[in-house]
């Protein structure tokens, strides 16, 4: 045990570890941790807008051929209705 003493403690000893360790935890936090999150997290982001955007394309582009074929029925029904009146 003493032995084990004597080897750990010149290393807590160190000026590094005797210095504020919070604010330095702190700055390598901010300057590469912060930085490389928010890559990660603007590049996940980017994507799910790309997706919900040519999901809404589609979804209003399905609603326009949807309004256009039922306008489409509805104007051969019209005209069949007029053929059949001129029929009789």
């Amino acid at each position: 045990m003493e032995e084990e003493k004597s080897v750990v403690e010149p290393v807590l000893e160190e000026s590094w570890l005797c210095k504020d360790l919070e604010s330095q935890a702190m700055t390598y936090a901010v300057s590469h941790l912060v930085p490389q999150h928010l890559q990660e997290v603007r590049q996940r982001k980017e994507e799910l807008i790309v997706t919900t955007m040519a999901a809404g394309t589609f979804a209003r582009e399905t609603e326009r051929v949807k309004k256009l074929a039922i306008a489409a029925v509805m104007a051969a029904e019209q005209q069949l209705g007029y053929e059949r009146m001129a029929l009789r």
